[in-house]
């Protein structure tokens, strides 16, 4: 038999099921043995759980019931695995049939604060893009469980970086659309399908980069990018050595460019973007890196590097360091059973770790000869644009609204749409708890497609 008395005893401590719902249940259940579940199910079911949040009760019982259900060990539980059950519809379920669940929508250009990114833990997925702020990209539904900081998505959570004055058109051009069709109307679907395929797009300033790169000869513009790709090359080694702002301005001056010029910082983005883009090279991911005469010339001026790694490097040839570098790789990977000479190993993975494989570990080669102006009007052709983003997002929102006006006003159609609950401000932003929806009826899908 079990007691509530013997429960509390063995239960972690309030304040981690409010912060850290997961690793709350993985250490509440994890000494547990599969046959105590029914028996404990019946217990948190019947009695509160004094002391605590009044939902953990309801959330135990209700994760008891699905372990026992699916047969698994609770002691095999990890929070990584707890936050998958919690997840589950099955679990959702059998928590909402002992406890009311509230459910908010998060909609395109609502800012993710820092506590609601937390709050979304990894289930967000943060896209590339532009600007200084988070910005949700697609309407997506949370279940927020009562009294602990804990929310299931319902959908993908995405979201990409904008200013505020993108986030504020995006907001309003979602708002047109879910004005006529709503969340649970039959073609909400397909128009939320149409928008988030625009709205993920890259937010490039392409146009400015086009009309500050078109005057330059092709020789220069290469030149250019060329030098910006071996900055972000830079900016991947150990953080006390990447030369930041500082350092991309002094190698545009060192080029004739004025590093404050107005298409300058986007072209940098669309240079990060494809930097970004391009896969690891497998030789390098293993160690077998190369080197040259530049970056045993940049390391040997790091004050960390010991004296006697720093005159050794000095005297061995590049193309002798890589055939060390290859020959460590596999005695690594017990390729090879081979002697090393330990001090040798050990400057080797110095300058290994430290710089050489950061460093070179996208395949970057391909970009060397890209010519930025065909990058940029290809990128702007494809959509890949703030401004030509909001025009399509817009275009949209007009489309929605002819749509809705040649709707058959003798058949409307009844919404039910999840209840859109105001939520703590460190949970969810106050913008968002402040969006209400209105119910719409039957109409024509999008009759286009932004490709």
């Amino acid at each position: 038999m079990f007691s509530m008395t013997a429960l509390l005893a063995s239960l972690p401590p309030a304040s981690l099921a409010e912060s850290d719902l997961p690793r709350f249940v993985s250490r509440a259940l994890g000494r547990r043995i599969p046959s105590e579940l029914p028996g404990l199910r019946a217990l948190l079911d019947e009695e509160p759980v004094s002391g605590y949040a009044p939902s953990v009760g309801p959330i135990l019982a209700a994760a008891c019931e699905r372990l026992a259900a699916t047969g698994a060990d609770p002691r095999e539980l990890d929070p990584q695995k707890v936050e998958a059950l919690l997840a589950t519809s099955a679990y959702l379920a059998a928590l909402e049939a002992r406890i009311p669940l509230e459910q908010q929508i998060l909609r395109p250009g609502i800012i993710l604060t820092p506590a609601t990114r937390d709050l979304l833990r990894g289930r967000l997925h943060a896209l590339p893009g532009v600007g200084p702020q988070l910005v949700c990209v697609a309407p997506v539904t949370l279940v927020r469980l009562p009294s602990v900081r804990f929310v299931v998505p319902r959908g993908p959570v995405l979201a990409r970086p904008m200013t505020a004055d993108e986030a504020d058109r995006m907001r309003a051009a979602w708002s047109a659309v879910e004005e006529i069709f709503p969340v649970g109307d039959p073609e909400s679907a397909a128009w939320e399908a149409r928008f988030v395929r625009v709205a993920i797009r890259e937010n490039h300033a392409l146009d400015a980069v086009v009309e500050g790169l078109r005057p330059l000869a092709v020789a220069r513009r290469r030149a250019l990018w060329r030098e910006l790709v071996e900055h972000l090359r830079d900016q991947e080694v150990v953080e006390e050595h990447r030369p930041g702002p500082r350092g991309l301005d002094g190698r545009l001056t060192r080029l004739g460019f004025e590093p404050g010029a107005p298409w300058i910082e986007p072209l940098v983005g669309i240079a990060q973007a494809a930097f970004e883009g391009a896969a690891p090279d497998p030789e390098v991911a293993r160690g077998a890196c190369r080197v040259s005469e530049a970056e045993l010339a940049a390391y040997a001026q790091w004050v960390e590097v010991p004296t006697v790694d720093r005159e050794r490097l000095a005297g061995v040839a590049p193309a002798e360091i890589e055939r060390d570098l290859r020959v460590l790789a596999d005695v690594e990977a017990a390729r090879l059973d081979l002697e090393l000479d330990a001090d040798w190993v050990r400057a080797l993975r110095a300058l290994r770790d430290r710089l050489l494989r950061p460093r070179q570990l996208r395949a970057a080669w391909a970009l060397d000869g890209v010519d930025p102006l065909l990058l940029a009007e290809s990128r702007l052709a494809a959509g890949h644009d703030a401004d030509a983003i909001l025009t399509a997002l817009e275009a949209i929102a007009e489309d929605a609204a002819e749509a809705g006006a040649r709707r058959p006003a003798a058949q409307p159609v009844a919404v039910s749409p999840p209840p859109v609950v105001t939520a703590p401000p460190d949970e969810v932003p106050a913008a968002h708890a402040a969006m209400q929806h209105e119910t719409g009826s039957e109409s024509r899908g999008p009759a286009g497609d932004e490709g």
